[in-house]
């Protein structure tokens, strides 16, 4: 590989890359950094003049934001798009690549989409963003070096890709988790809420309450009967009900 792109200090940054991409399997990352730096890695190594990053917007998939990085490390332009003709378009129906080594009238290239503010796109390599059966977008690479793309750099690009797409795929997980969590934890606090209601009203009626199972258990007694045994009730629940309410060794 490092032949293909030009020398030692590109073997250096592919191997960096693919240290990035290993580390970042076992460790969490924001989303956001992770894509920054995987999009600027492959922009550095393909020597492109833009690479843009598409994801959806919503679950229908018809509307996605575009983000590019130029020259920084961060995203200088980010816009929210409706999918129509376009290279990205053709990739993410097909869920296949999409190169085109020269742009010809005809292609389904559009400008507007594909390409990135006041840049003449040369040549274009789109990618889908997959994670198993579910796609998340896809990126184009424009006017990379030597087009078009060999099979080894063809597969270095999906390696890339296919890191963002994992770690897209780990982040949705996360997120439905997190959801799943505050969801339960809400639920655990409104039914310790309510239990505790049912005991404070329980324990306050002036009758005397009690409950017990077939083998005479006691599972619940409220406060009014547990004072005249002069017991509290966490002392008598548990027991055999004679024996707590009746001083009594066998069934009343």
């Amino acid at each position: 590989l490092g032949r293909e792109f030009g020398g030692r200090g590109d073997i250096e940054l592919e191997l960096k890359a693919l240290k990035y991409i290993a580390r970042i399997q076992n460790t969490f990352t924001e989303l956001n950094d992770i894509q920054i730096n995987i999009i600027r890695f492959i922009q550095l190594i393909f020597k492109a003049d833009e690479v843009i990053l598409f994801t959806f917007e919503n679950e229908s998939q018809d509307q996605v934001f575009k983000k590019l990085l130029g020259n920084r490390d961060y995203w200088i332009y980010q816009s929210s798009l409706k999918l129509d003709k376009g290279i990205i378009t053709q990739t993410i129906n097909s869920r296949k690549i999409v190169e085109l080594p020269i742009i010809l009238a005809g292609d389904h290239f559009n400008a507007e989409i594909d390409s990135a503010p006041g840049l003449v796109v040369q040549h274009i390599c789109s990618v889908p963003i997959i994670a198993g059966e579910k796609i998340y977008g896809g990126i184009n690479l424009l006017n990379y070096q030597i087009p078009p793309l060999s099979n080894e750099r063809m597969e270095l690009l999906e390696c890339f890709v296919t890191a963002l797409a994992n770690t897209m795929h780990t982040n949705e997980v996360f997120q439905s988790l997190r959801t799943k969590n505050t969801n339960l934890e809400t639920g655990r606090l409104e039914i310790l809420s309510s239990r505790n209601t049912l005991r404070a009203l329980f324990d306050n009626l002036p009758v005397s309450i009690y409950i017990v199972d077939h083998n005479f258990n006691l599972l619940a007694i409220n406060k009014s009967r547990a004072d005249r045994a002069n017991l509290s009730p966490n002392d008598m629940v548990g027991y055999k009900c004679y024996e707590k309410l009746f001083g009594q060794n066998d069934v009343c």
